[in-house]
C-alpha cells in the first residue's frame, strides 16, 4: 500500500478528499520560539475502508525536543462560514 506524505501550515484546515493549499516553505525560528507543521497521510484511494496502522519515528539531532501528535479525522456537518 502506497501513501503520500503532505507537508502544511499548522494553520491548514486538513481534508480527507483535499490536499492541503497552503503549500510549505522553508522554516525558521529564533531560540527560544517554538515551530509547528502537520504532516498529511493520504493512503490509497481504495484503503480509507481499511484499518490501518502507522509507525512514526523522528531521527534528528533534536530528538529530544520534538513532540509528535496524532490528530485522526473527525466528521463535520459544516466545517466553516462562508
Amino acid at each position: 500500500m502506497s501513501v503520500r506524505l503532505q507537508l502544511a501550515s499548522s494553520l491548514e484546515k486538513i481534508r480527507v478528499f483535499a490536499a492541503p493549499t497552503l503549500g510549505f516553505y522553508p522554516l525558521t525560528v529564533l531560540q527560544g520560539d517554538q515551530i509547528s507543521f502537520q504532516v498529511a497521510f493520504y493512503p490509497e484511494k481504495d484503503s480509507f475502508s481499511r484499518r490501518v496502522s502507522y509507525t512514526i519515528a523522528v531521527e534528528s539531532p533534536l530528538a529530544d525536543w520534538i513532540q509528535v501528535r496524532q490528530v485522526e479525522q473527525v466528521p463535520v456537518l459544516l466545517p466553516a462560514f462562508d
